[in-house]
């Protein structure tokens, strides 16, 4: 049950809004459950900016992943943040996104409020 828990505060540090967390809450953990929650992401996305942003990070997650030979584990639900250049990659991938227009000041201050999700569990989170 633990790391079922860290598993959601992870979907709800990552931007995710809590409908989202509250979903994936009552999906399975085995093959089945990443289908539906995909699934049901696509279908509520559009009408959400916290799941869209979401979205746009951990695509870009994976795109630098797969830059660096990280996308088995990237894939496999592993942190590759931290691995070797993935800073470096990101801060370039940020920039570039800025001069594009895809990232604005509201996208800029959502990072900043999911930074403060940091500081404690997803608010859902059975005790």
């Amino acid at each position: 049950m633990d790391s079922e828990m860290n598993w959601l505060d992870q979907i709800w540090y990552s931007g995710y809004c809590n409908e989202m967390v509250e979903f994936a809450s009552t999906t399975a953990l085995d093959s089945a459950g990443p289908q539906e929650r995909v699934d049901w992401l696509k279908a509520h996305a559009p009408d959400c900016s916290d799941c869209r942003n979401s979205i746009f990070f951990k695509e870009m997650e994976g795109n630098i992943a797969k830059e660096l030979g990280f996308f088995e584990e990237f894939r496999n639900g592993g942190n590759v943040t931290q691995l070797g250049g993935f800073q470096s990659a990101f801060g370039k991938h940020i920039a570039s996104a800025v001069v594009m227009g895809r990232i604005d000041m509201t996208i800029i201050a959502w990072m900043e409020d999911m930074l403060k999700r940091q500081e404690s569990p997803w608010p859902g989170r059975i005790q």
